[in-house]
C-alpha cells in the first residue's frame, strides 16, 4: 500500500471462514433467494381496466 495524504492508518478486520459446511451453505443461499423473491413480489402490481389486464 502506498502513502495517502491525510490517511494515518488502515485496519483490515476481514476474517475468512475455512471449510464451509455445504449443507449449511445451501440453506443460507436458498433462504436468501426466498427473501429476494418475496421482496420482488411485493413490487409487482396488476391493474385491470375493462376486464382486461394491462
Amino acid at each position: 500500500m502506498r502513502r495517502l495524504l491525510g490517511v494515518k492508518g488502515v485496519s483490515n478486520l476481514i476474517t475468512v471462514k475455512p471449510n464451509a459446511n455445504p449443507s449449511e451453505l445451501k440453506k443460507k443461499i436458498e433462504s436468501a433467494l426466498v427473501r429476494n423473491a418475496e421482496l420482488d413480489a411485493k413490487r409487482i402490481t396488476v391493474e385491470v381496466q375493462a376486464r382486461k389486464p394491462f
